[in-house]
């Protein structure tokens, strides 16, 4: 009944540890998806930026080089 139903983990944990087992596994659950859609964000971003930002509506200032020193930035020609 609960394979068919999906609940096989929360079932393992709260046959093994009680009430608090399967708070940790829905917990567990929660951190692992939230770490996925993370790295799909992270990811989905490193492409726009350096695959199109850079290549395509990067406007570049030809005549100055900006080189940051902590928070002043000084212009190098």
């Amino acid at each position: 009944m609960y394979v068919a139903a999906g609940l096989v983990a929360s079932v393992v944990g709260q046959t093994l540890m009680g009430e608090s087992g399967e708070v940790m596994v829905a917990l567990m659950i929660l951190m692992a998806v939230t770490c996925t859609g993370s790295a799909e964000v992270i990811a989905v971003t490193s492409i726009l930026v350096y695959d199109i930002y850079q290549i395509y509506l990067k406007v570049t200032d030809l005549h100055y080089t900006s080189v940051k020193f902590g928070d002043p930035i000084c212009h190098v020609r």
